[in-house]
């Protein structure tokens, strides 16, 4: 909760109260003291009496329980007490006031509650709008000294891409062997889309699909770092796939139907190791910072077969792993994006050449790559 005249977040400050209720949390007024610092006994976490999220704050002194009502508590993380905030009804009232300070005290500070909607939006045109809706880059802490970053430096653009299926035959069928996953994917070089689908920033045919170039999980860049467990899919590399050159097998190998010689296999990449599930880390406050997984993904994961790719069943994050395998090595000292490493928040900014590339597509310098079928062995 945060002061919206002065930007100061709300914070209580004072000792825990003991079970009779004696000792009450004051207000921080300033913003010094308006943070979380249990050793000078500020306090910024909040909770209601039976944390019960479905029912709103209240204190009503004709219910009949113990609890009066859903009231709202500072909570004191030392013991798991907690300082009231909501007063006793005055008389002839239900409800009482929300406030910090004792009741019936001059030590009052009144304070607004607002319940926020969810907030609807497009993260692909959230994205691109960094840099006008042309594109953007993704940066984190230190990410210049990460080693195989792929988004150092990288231009980037975000496309919500069609769930898209195809037959044996190569034609568009309902529930087709052959499938792209819909959802975010993160192109790299994207020069010969239309009009419509950049303005759009939507992907709804084979064909411009397979003109693009993404980011994707590699599935043989394997990394042996420290405490990477391969076959949790720990350890891969990021790099870029051509849609063209993507495996779109969509048969799992725990399918009766599964056909080995179709699905990915050696340094083939397939396509739901691109689909990205991007979430906003703070939806109020911090619209620019992102987490990153995919959830869709196949990996040689199998030590011991190293050409076969095999479906990894848990969310694959994308995250930094620490390299200490060998200690008096100077390689100990790096660091790695990779999957499954320690979950890492990436910031939207503008990215450095978008301008030029769009001046260069306007005046039909970059030519439009060649279409190629895909990965698919079609058979009959």
């Amino acid at each position: 909760m945060t002061n919206k005249a002065t930007g100061v977040p709300l914070a209580g400050k004072g000792t825990p109260t003991d079970p009779a209720g004696t000792n009450q949390p004051s207000f921080a007024l300033n913003e010094k003291e308006s943070k979380e610092d249990p050793a000078n006994n500020l306090y910024a976490y909040f909770k209601t009496a039976w944390d019960n999220a479905d029912e709103p704050i209240s204190c009503d002194i004709t219910i009949t329980d113990e609890n009066q009502g859903n009231r709202l508590f500072l909570a004191w993380p030392q013991n798991g007490n907690s300082g009231l905030i909501m007063d006793e009804p005055a008389s002839g009232q239900s409800t009482g006031s929300i406030r910090f300070g004792k009741p019936n005290t001059g030590d009052k500070v009144g304070i607004l509650l607002a319940t926020a909607e969810e907030r609807e939006v497009d993260l692909v045109f959230e994205l691109n709008d960094i840099q006008g809706g042309e594109g953007f880059q993704f940066s984190f802490k230190d990410g210049d000294k990460v080693l195989k970053n792929i988004f150092l430096n990288k231009d980037l653009r975000a496309f919500n891409v069609k769930e898209m299926s195809r037959g044996r035959d190569g034609k568009d069928a309902e529930d087709g062997m052959f499938k792209i996953p819909g959802g975010i994917y993160l192109a790299t070089e994207w020069s010969g889309l239309s009009e419509t689908t950049l303005k759009n920033n939507y992907i709804s045919s084979w064909e411009e699909f397979q003109k693009v170039t993404f980011v994707a999980a590699l599935p043989q860049s394997y990394i042996d770092l420290t405490n990477t467990s391969r076959g949790n899919g720990h350890g891969f590399a990021l790099g870029e796939v051509k849609g063209a050159n993507m495996n779109f097998y969509a048969i799992k190998s725990t399918d009766d139907e599964y056909e080995p010689n179709q699905a990915s296999s050696h340094d083939e990449v397939f396509v739901g190791n691109a689909c990205f599930t991007i979430k906003v880390e703070d939806p109020l406050n911090l619209n620019d910072k992102y987490k990153l997984s995919l959830q869709n993904v196949r990996l040689a994961t199998n030590k011991d077969y190293t050409d076969n790719h095999y479906y990894v069943t848990n969310d694959v994050l994308i995250g930094i792993t620490n390299n200490t395998n060998n200690d008096d090595d100077e390689v100990a000292k790096n660091t790695y994006l990779v999957t499954n490493g320690a979950p890492i928040t990436v910031t939207a900014v503008p990215s450095s050449s978008q301008a030029d590339a769009k001046t260069l597509l306007n005046e039909g310098a970059v030519p439009v790559p060649a279409l190629h079928t895909g990965i698919y062995r079609w058979q009959g």
